[in-house]
């Protein structure tokens, strides 16, 4: 049965040239030459891939963009954005109301369909892969653990990663705290839309004495199983800085809440961090298939080593963007003298649209092989009971 795609534009001769293209390739083209057509058309007619046209009279392609990401039966059907304007804002607007691809006119019928295969086959994939089942339906942990996320270098992902395994934990219903201390940055509450307040270096802080009873004071409640301690964004460097006396009161006091702890550490280690690393039960490196990511997850490797005789409670996982990185993962795992635990692939512009929606991405349409991946990480890293 040949796949169907719904072409949405108002130019009867632009439907026309796409159908041409496409048929002969074994296609069902259908049109429709309005944006409220074209959601009726889509609602009947259930297409495989939808190419929308963004400057359309009345409803333009962006309205139903987002009309389709709301409908629970379409939310997930690819959408390519097939229009003349071509600026990086228009890409970024499109983008935000859940495009998956953005095309320019005019465009050669090679690269349209390319496009359209490439699409077609990610959907494929995401539909046919193993779903790993809802960790709170099968799942009982042995214990609170305490994991601390690193990046091998700015951008490895080890926000993201932090994040996102927090939330699958939590869903599982396991109390669970997120604990920012990339003190220089602070992005993990602002992903989750919690503004500049006081945070972990504010409550560290105060007299020692007073920790444990003020720390609910300074927790931000996500959802009912999910708290986050945040950090600000503090550039100058003196002013974010976490001191070894702080990390080893924050480290104690973090055990014995009786939570899971994920800290997301950022590229951090050195003596200011050693206690948070010492009381970890995994350290988990973040890096990508680039060279200078996996130089320097080989030196923070040497460095772990330094911290922990247990070489099993660390463990590397890979951020791929599909940013046209080329360095296979028999090489990778033969330069770090270390197999990797799994490989993430990531699409930049869905965590775009996930942190403007300040909501993990694993909760983002089209998402679902992601979900499973994060639910087999947290099923590795908080072993369930025999």
């Amino acid at each position: 049965m040949s796949q169907k795609i719904l072409a949405i534009d108002d130019h009867p001769d632009t439907i026309q040239l796409i159908q041409l293209a496409l048929q002969r390739h074994g296609y069902e083209v259908i049109g429709a030459f309005s944006g409220p057509e074209g959601l009726e058309m889509a609602e009947r007619e259930r297409p495989d891939l939808i190419l929308l046209d963004m400057m359309m009279p009345g409803m333009d392609g962006n309205a139903v963009c987002r009309a389709i990401r709301q409908d629970p039966d379409l939310a997930s059907t690819p959408i390519i954005m097939f229009t003349a304007k071509s600026q990086a804002t228009d890409k970024k607007v499109s983008f935000d109301a859940g495009a998956d691809d953005y095309l320019s006119k005019p465009t050669r019928p090679a690269e349209l369909l390319q496009r359209i295969e490439s699409l077609l086959a990610r959907q494929e994939r995401a539909e046919s892969s193993d779903v790993e089942p809802p960790l709170k339906a099968v799942y009982t942990p042995r214990g609170p653990r305490f994991i601390s996320v690193l990046g091998s270098r700015g951008g490895a992902g080890a926000t993201t990663v932090a994040l996102n395994l927090a939330a699958t934990i939590a869903d599982a219903e396991i109390d669970t705290l997120l604990v920012d201390l990339d003190t220089r940055q602070g992005h993990a509450a602002l992903y989750l839309g919690h503004n500049a307040g006081p945070d972990v270096l504010d409550w560290l802080g105060q007299p020692a004495g007073s920790l444990d009873e003020t720390l609910v004071d300074y927790l931000v409640d996500f959802q009912e199983h999910l708290h986050v301690l945040p950090s600000q964004a503090r550039p100058n460097a003196d002013q974010a800085r976490l001191r070894a006396p702080q990390s080893a009161a924050l480290a104690t006091l973090l055990r014995d809440t009786g939570r899971t702890i994920v800290v997301d550490l950022g590229c951090h280690t050195g003596d200011a961090v050693r206690p948070i690393l010492q009381q970890s039960h995994t350290l988990l490196i973040c890096l990508r298939p680039e060279r200078v990511a996996i130089v320097g997850a080989r030196h923070m490797l040497r460095y772990l080593q330094t911290v922990t005789d247990d070489s099993a409670k660390i463990q590397l996982l890979m951020i791929d963007y599909g940013l046209g990185e080329s360095m296979p993962r028999p090489a990778i795992e033969s330069f770090l003298h270390k197999p990797l635990l799994d490989i993430l692939y990531l699409n930049l512009q869905d965590i775009t649209r996930s942190v403007n929606r300040h909501r993990p991405l694993i909760y983002s349409e089209g998402q679902e092989k992601l979900s499973s991946q994060f639910r087999r990480l947290a099923r590795h890293l908080v072993p369930a009971t025999p």
